[in-house]
């Protein structure tokens, strides 16, 4: 009787563990083909990390950082009390103020405080980072409305090249036919 027991349960153990196997060997798989692949070097990554600084063309300006921070202070501000803790988290971070330095931290906390539970100046801020924003959308519309003025005068200038050619290539075939005609009647 207990060989009986012995024995199932080794077989009811091996089928689990079995099972346990399939399972995994499934799963990393899957995660292997929805992965991408693991880069060993660390070197790497930094030197491409350096390179996409260097570049111009992933630089951000100063404003489009100032732009990035301002936005994102004018929706944590617009949340009011509630968000106190991430606004602090988001204006440590903006400054680059460390934790442990306590003096910054009191002051840090005291400007919060004034900026979440003044509702006058909440007020004035949200009305301060709604005119921001609304004098960056202006001269963002404007810049738009430059581009699109350049780019129809360059289409404009297409238009009219292409009309001119057409123009030019039949005065040269008229001509042509003119002297073939005026060959044909002479002789």
């Amino acid at each position: 009787m207990n060989r009986l027991l012995i024995t199932e349960l080794g077989d009811a153990m091996r089928s689990e563990l079995i099972q346990q196997e399939e399972l995994k060997k499934k799963k990393t798989i899957l995660i292997s083909r929805d992965s991408l692949p693991e880069i060993k070097q660390t070197g790497i990554i930094n030197s491409l990390l350096l390179d996409i600084d260097d570049n111009p063309l992933y630089r951000k300006s100063l404003s489009d950082v100032a732009l990035l921070n301002l936005t994102k202070a004018a929706n944590i501000s617009l949340n009011g009390s509630q968000s106190k803790d991430i606004l602090e988290k988001h204006i440590r971070e903006d400054l680059q103020i460390p934790k442990r330095n306590d003096y910054l931290n009191h002051y840090l906390n005291k400007q919060v405080e004034k900026i979440v539970d003044d509702k006058n100046s909440m007020t004035k801020r949200r009305r301060y980072l709604l005119g921001e924003l609304k004098r960056i959308e202006i001269k963002e519309t404007n810049l738009n409305i430059k581009n699109r003025i350049s780019t129809d005068q360059s289409r404009l200038s297409t238009i009219v090249e292409d009309i001119d050619r057409e123009n030019k290539l039949m005065a040269i075939i008229n001509t042509e036919d003119m002297i073939k005609r005026n060959k044909m009647m002479k002789s």
